[in-house]
């Protein structure tokens, strides 16, 4: 029986390899796979401020609505959504800078 081959080889006289990659100037995270990248912790962050605004504004939208006040919590909302934002930045600088105030 021949060796299986990986998905990705498309014809019987290619090999597939594993190649493995050392840390250059270009990719200086390439010996480190379990840390996190600099682009997941951008998007996860920008996720999290979004979100909480977002959030704070439909939760202040719906008690507008429901208690008949116009502005009233829209504004408490985003004003609370702005300050889980800010916690949010402040968690994520706090465990991307080693844990000074």
């Amino acid at each position: 029986m021949p060796p299986r081959r990986p998905s990705s080889c498309t014809t019987n006289r290619e090999f597939c390899e594993t190649v493995v990659v050392e840390p250059t100037e270009e990719h200086p995270d390439a010996a480190r796979p379990n840390e996190p990248s600099t682009l997941g912790t951008v998007v996860s962050l920008g996720s999290s401020i979004v979100g909480s605004i977002v959030v704070g504004l439909l939760l202040g939208l719906y008690l507008d609505h429901e208690a008949g006040t116009s502005p009233l919590f829209l504004l408490l909302g985003l004003f609370l959504g702005i300050a889980a934002a800010g916690f949010a930045l402040k968690a994520a600088a706090t465990r991307l800078g080693g844990g000074s105030k």
